[in-house]
């Protein structure tokens, strides 16, 4: 046996019993301390509840956690009590303190110093030496409870351990100092900026060019937040994330303070004792399983819906980070999302919504030249309230000079400062760039007089040769080794942890190489990139040779197994260096399992790179069966990136169909193929083609039965439909999706026809079947079971209509919000609250028009127009009457087909289970009875085809019957017509 194995239990009780004396000894205030029941290491020992007669004076929980190892003079690691700090975390514990008989390094102070800082959580670290005072002071009392060799060897040890590494008590924080800001217009707008946003909560934007300055300013900010308001912050890099899995664990590492590495190293075990000690109420078994899925991917099996884990995870976050929020304001600041591929822009935008009314600030650097940032800033600001919002603007002339001169004064002659300043950039980035390569280049230097070079800095060719030059010229003029390890760093997308130099290259000289290089800066314990404007130039090499880029390439394949870096993350640069060495060894082995687990958490965008990489590569070596593989991925790619149009699709397609008459194709991979391209023909409206292709195997598979019910729907009706599913669920009795799609179709049956005991009774069954649905369908559901309340006079309220509001609109689903914002239209109208109603139908328009979701594409303004109608507001209804039937006949001429091919009452009303018909009536009936000018234009516009001619009855329907007939349905509701979605 060993010292720690032998006495783990004592130095528990101990642990307690030291704790036990710095408890407050006062009348007023109670504790109790449980010892809790013995559980594997890594959990918490000790559990006090601290209360008090004074109700000024809160509840107070302290853990406590004991950590005793073998007799060394070690230090002990930050990860061997993480866990007990998000423990703490989730326990919303107010004080922590870690007993070990070893010391702790200055490194793991530092870091609990922040944990402390962010979550609010006060901890004490207590060493060996604190421990060993303590035993000494209390010995005569220990001595009679535990064993006096066991008291004597914890004293003893203490010798071994460096007296520096005792634990500090010092409180201060070292603002680190910083660069002048530059500009007298910059300094305003930082005070103006600081001002705005002080004591606010919610959205800051800071946007600009590449290389104004953002970050620079960026951190002033940050800095004058801390030094006047003790506020700090975290620093969420977007570059970094090469999956959608690597986001959630940095937002999760910020939130519960621990590395992200140490997280990773997290066994599915210790996942579950994390969560082990909250109760199903406090975290329902939902939650802790999408936890698990965000840690460790494979531990969830594939056919969990991913939106339901994200959704459940983010619940997760919810319920840790808001009591943190409450005790302490928080400021997260979001860089480089430029960078930031589609899915992480999604992830970014669920996570704003989730947090952005509490007690946080987010900040948010945007490039104004970059397409896609100011496209994810106009939805944002669409979205969400923005508090404040600056641009910083380039240098005009004088800051120009200003900078200068507080940079280079004095390294060059009058006649070179100013034959150079009329060439510069007004950035300051490229104004270092620019003038950097002048400065070390003679022959530059003396062309500066001859030089008439326009400022073409804003053409993004030109600042990429900027770019290419500048790191050509520093990097080639260094050692191999900087030049091996630069050029590696900017493979792991320029940020590598410290401590992995050693691994890549043991010369502690690289390192002060790469310092002098001016392109890296060490911070927090990384060496990164000092700006992404120099990261495309060293990841491309192209001022090296083949050889040496082949050289590089293949020393990071060796070696980065090896690196601290998340281990899927690892695996896919691993697959992206394979494809590059030409290593078909590797990628035959590794490239199915990583692109499935892509797949799985939905990152499309990347998955479609490297299959296409992959496949150029690979096309000869593969077998038949993994080609087909390679086709049906890429294919489900396109189709999750709703790319039906791209000629890429309809060539995986193709390459499908050649293969599947030609070779001998696995019936699951021909379940697969068939699934894909009947889903295809759905989105692009070719109802007979996906159920002449669903013809085969709809008696097989009851996927493909469910998609062709779907397609026959469309093309047939709902009849035929339900139809076609009834006999799906005789032939798949047990499957769950047809019996669920039966009754969703019953149920809009019910609701059409107004029968609404039989709807209640379609939800209820609807509702055994929650589980095995995704986040889209389970709101469906929820809004399906709303709809049936306000229609059947239920809803008394609107909280579960605005819970439901904001579920759709934190998770990004638009449609479902556009048609709950149109239900509570509804209900604010059937209660005569105007203002109310016509701003939540705005808001459901509003939607529409984005989503161009055609099912509903025009329901919300139908129910504008008609509100404005009955509120005598004719030119109002009049206007959106007429773009509703334009909107119309753009897309469904169909619709006026089947109206003009009506010729009596009966015809008509037959219409009625077709709300977009309905809608169409209405309008035309608006038009007719309050711009007979109008109404004519509009009638011979949708006639002037081959749509066909108004029947003689259709007016006197429109103008008398119209209204007679539709009282009789559900579109009459408290004396108004009104359309649900």
């Amino acid at each position: 046996m060993s010292f720690a194995t032998d006495n783990w239990e004592e130095f528990e009780k101990l642990s307690i019993s030291i704790l036990e004396t710095y408890l407050p000894a006062d009348s007023e205030i109670s504790y109790s301390i449980t010892h809790t029941p013995n559980r594997k290491d890594g959990g918490y020992d000790g559990l006090i509840i601290i209360a008090s007669g004074n109700e000024n004076i809160d509840q107070c929980k302290i853990l406590s956690e004991s950590k005793l190892r073998e007799l060394s003079n070690k230090d002990l690691p930050m990860s061997d009590f993480s866990k007990t700090l998000i423990i703490a975390i989730n326990l919303m514990a107010q004080k922590i303190y870690i007993f070990t008989n070893l010391h702790y390094s200055t490194e793991t102070q530092k870091r609990i110093h922040k944990f402390s800082s962010f979550s609010n959580i006060q901890v004490e670290l207590v060493d060996i030496f604190e421990v060993s005072d303590r035993v000494k002071e209390l010995y005569k009392t220990l001595k009679a409870t535990y064993s006096p060799s066991f008291l004597k060897q914890l004293i003893d040890s203490v010798s071994t351990h460096p007296v520096s590494k005792r634990v500090s008590s010092e409180k201060k924080v070292h603002i680190t100092s910083l660069n002048k800001l530059i500009g007298s217009d910059r300094n305003y707008q930082l005070d103006q900026c600081y001002k705005a946003i002080s004591g606010k909560k919610g959205i800051v934007i800071i946007k600009g060019c590449s290389g104004c300055g953002k970050s620079f300013f960026i951190e002033h900010l940050l800095n004058k937040m801390y030094r006047e308001s003790s506020i700090s912050y975290h620093k969420i890099n977007m570059e970094e994330f090469s999956t959608v899995q690597a986001f959630l664990l940095k937002i999760l590492s910020s939130i519960w303070n621990i590395d992200t590495l140490d997280i990773t190293n997290f066994s599915e075990q210790d996942i579950n004792e994390i969560t082990d000690y909250l109760s199903e109420e406090e975290l329902s078994i939902r939650s802790r399983t999408s936890l698990l899925n965000i840690l460790k991917p494979k531990s969830v099996p594939n056919e969990t819906q991913q939106d339901i884990l994200q959704f459940y995870f983010f619940e997760y976050l919810y319920r840790i980070y808001v009591p943190i929020l409450r005790r302490k304001k928080q400021v997260i600041y979001f860089d480089n999302l430029d960078y930031a591929s589609g899915s992480a822009f999604q992830i970014l935008n669920k996570f704003i919504k989730k947090f952005e009314k509490e007690n946080i600030l987010l900040l948010l650097e945007i490039r104004t030249d970059i397409k896609k940032c100011e496209d994810f800033l106009s939805h944002l600001m669409r979205d969400v309230p923005v508090v404040y919002i600056t641009e910083i603007k380039e240098f005009d002339s004088v800051e120009l000079s200003q900078y200068f001169e507080y940079k280079y004064k004095n390294e060059f002659s009058y006649e070179e400062e100013k034959a150079l300043k009329k060439i510069l950039p007004r950035t300051p980035l490229l104004i270092d760039t620019v003038t950097e390569l002048f400065r070390h280049d003679l022959g530059m230097r003396g062309s500066l007089y001859t030089l008439d070079m326009t400022r073409l800095y804003k053409n993004q060719k030109y600042l990429q040769s900027i770019s290419l030059e500048y790191v050509k010229k520093i990097i080639v003029e260094s050692e191999i080794e900087v030049q091996n390890l630069a050029c590696m760093i900017g493979l792991m997308e320029g940020k590598l942890p410290e401590s992995d130099l050693k691994i890549i290259c043991n010369n502690y000289s690289v390192k002060e190489g790469l310092i002098r290089t001016k392109l890296f800066q060490f911070q927090n314990g990384n060496i990164q990139i000092r700006h992404m404007f120099y990261l495309g130039p060293l990841q491309q090499m192209a001022f090296l040779s083949s050889y040496r880029q082949h050289e590089i390439y293949t020393m990071l394949f060796d070696k980065i197994e090896l690196l601290s870096v998340d281990k899927f993350c690892k695996t896919i640069k691993k697959i992206q260096l394979a494809i590059f060495l030409e290593n078909r060894q590797y990628l035959g082995e590794k490239w199915k399992e990583v692109i499935s687990n892509l797949l799985f958490q939905e990152d499309y965008v990347l998955a479609q790179s490297l299959l296409k990489d992959v496949y150029n590569l690979m096309e000869n070596d593969f077998s038949v069966s993994e080609l087909f593989d390679i086709f049906l991925m890429s294919s489900y790619c396109c189709l999750k990136l709703c790319d039906f149009h791209s000629d890429l699709l309809q060539t995986w397609f193709r390459e499908l169909h050649n293969l599947s008459l030609i070779a001998e194709i696995s019936p699951e991979q021909m379940k697969w193929y068939y699934l894909l391209q009947a889903k295809y023909y759905l989105a692009v409206g070719q109802y007979q083609a996906l159920i002449r292709q669903t013809d085969e195997l709809r008696t097989i598979e009851p996927q493909l039965r469910h998609i062709r019910a779907i397609g026959i729907k469309h093309q047939y009706g709902m009849s035929c439909c339900i139809l076609s599913l009834k006999r799906g669920i005789k032939r798949f009795p047990e499957n769950m999706l047809l019996k669920y799609s039966y009754y969703d179709h019953l149920l809009a049956i019910s609701i059409n026809r107004g029968n609404f005991k039989k709807a209640k009774a379609n939800i209820d069954i609807l509702k055994t079947y929650k589980e095995a649905l995704s986040l889209e369908d389970q709101i469906h559901l929820e809004f399906n079971e709303l709809t049936v309340l306000f229609y059947s006079k239920e809803m008394t309220d609107i909280r579960q209509l605005l819970d439901l509001c904001g579920k759709a609109y934190q998770n990004n689903l638009y449609v479902e919000l556009s048609r709950s914002y149109n239900l509570l239209g509804q209900f604010f109208w059937a209660k005569k609250e105007w203002e109310k109603a016509i701003e939540a139908f705005n808001e459901a328009a509003g939607l529409q028009d984005r989503t161009e979701h055609q099912t509903y594409r025009w329901i919300a303004k139908t129910n504008l127009a008609l509100i404005n109608l009955e509120l005598k507001n004719k030119s109002e209804a009049v206007m959106h009457a007429r773009e509703i039937i334009l909107g119309y006949y753009s897309s469904k001429q169909d619709k006026f087909k089947h109206i003009f091919a009506a010729d009596n009452k009966t015809a008509y009303t037959d219409f009625f289970t077709d709300k977009e018909i309905v809608s169409i009536l209405l309008m035309l009936r608006i038009l007719y009875k309050n711009d007979q000018t109008e109404y004519t234009k509009i009638i011979e516009k949708v006639t002037q085809t081959d749509i066909g001619v108004l029947p003689k009855e259709f007016e006197y329907f429109i103008s008398h019957s119209l209204v007679s007939e539709l009282k009789k349905t559900y579109y009459y509701v408290d004396g108004n017509f009104m359309i649900k979605c």
